[in-house]
Order: C-alpha cells, then structure tokens, then sequence
C-alpha cells in the first residue's frame, strides 16, 4: 500500500512539474510573439511585380517622368539597392 501511495505522489509531482514547465513556455512564446509584432517581419512597401534582367544586372524597375509624362527604366542591385538608368540617357527617345 505504501508502494502505492508513493508512486501516485511521484506521478503528481511529475505532472504538476510538466504542467508548470508547460506554462512557462507559453508565456515565453507569447513574450517572443508580442516581440515579433512589435518589428516588421515582411516588407509592404514597393513593387509587387519584379523582371529580372538577363545576366545577372538585377532587376528592372519604372518610374514616371515627370518632365515628359512617359516612363524611365532602371536596373536595380538587389544587394545593395543602388538604381542606375537602364538606358543612356543620350538614346532614349
């Protein structure tokens, strides 16, 4: 009969352990959640259409012009972000 009670304290004691270690995750998950909102996991600004350019150059993005009402093409780096005219400007119609 001792060996009985004994094994039943043993199992409350585990459990009461484990239900305690769970609830201590919990909260750690929320805290790490409530960090995550608080920076922004996904960019939602710019192009949500992207052509790349052959050879590796980058990508091509538009802009209006302006000036003239049309468009100007440029090639983007995505390492670094640096835009640069994707025409000479001299030959551009």
């Amino acid at each position: 009969m001792f060996r009985f009670f004994r094994l039943i304290t043993v199992a409350a004691v585990a459990l009461t352990f484990i239900a305690v270690t769970n609830a201590a995750a919990q909260a750690r998950g929320f805290e790490l959640f409530r960090t995550m909102l608080g920076s922004q996991l996904a960019r939602t600004t710019g192009t949500t259409r992207v052509t790349w350019l052959p050879g590796g150059m980058g990508y091509l993005e538009r802009a209006r012009d302006s000036a003239s009402g049309g468009q100007k093409f440029f090639k983007v780096d995505p390492a670094t972000g640096s835009r640069a005219p994707l025409f000479d400007p001299g030959t551009e119609a």
